[in-house]
């Protein structure tokens, strides 16, 4: 993501963030990165949408290398390669002949991972469940139609959320949280037993 080293501490933030929230631990998100990380900077993705796409993954139990396949496919699927692909985002609204393809701004860059979780929540609204699994399989495909469902069930609202509690978080006191405990003073006292001795 090109990130820089002066940045290193707000990666760590997001890593321990979406961990502490979710059933997944931070080797989980390393391997959905390392899967799905290239293909999202590529689509245009920040590193914290792709944090939080990972994390809203997370949160329904997809994770590790898994959930960054499912990303990964999502981001390539934003632009169809099927005629039953095109014609489903049509029929849905996603490609306009005004507009085009709503998931890219007029210069023809990825939007935001917030915006396309509301174009897909917007485009699928009325449908009945069966409907909105079966269109996102069509455009989507099997591996990434969990990424776009969790999208689409998300919204903007729903990302809002995970963005805010990211923002009010940092790692160091995830680690205080952890530790100030019984089992964390034990951690701390053997620590300082090895440092001596």
């Amino acid at each position: 993501f090109g990130i820089e080293g002066k940045k290193s501490m707000k990666v760590a933030d997001a890593l321990a963030t979406a961990a502490n929230r979710t059933t997944a631990d931070v080797s989980d998100f390393g391997l959905a990165l390392k899967q799905g990380g290239s293909a999202a900077k590529l689509a245009g993705a920040s590193f914290n949408d792709t944090i939080i796409a990972l994390e809203a993954l997370a949160e329904a139990g997809i994770k590790g290398s898994d959930a960054g396949t499912s990303l990964k496919q999502m981001f390539l699927s934003l632009t169809p390669t099927t005629k039953k692909a095109t014609e489903e985002m049509q029929a849905l609204g996603i490609i306009t002949a005004e507009a085009g393809n709503r998931f890219y701004d007029a210069q023809g860059k990825t939007k935001s991972y917030r915006e396309i979780a509301q174009i897909l929540s917007e485009s699928l609204v009325g449908l009945s469940d069966e409907q909105k699994t079966a269109s996102l399989q069509v455009i989507f495909g099997s591996d990434a139609y969990r990424a776009a469902a969790i999208a689409a069930k998300a919204g903007a609202e729903g990302v809002d959320k995970l963005f805010d509690a990211m923002s009010k978080t940092s790692a160091i006191d995830q680690a205080n949280i952890r530790l100030d405990n019984f089992s964390g003073s034990l951690d701390k006292l053997g620590s300082e037993w090895e440092r001596f001795n």
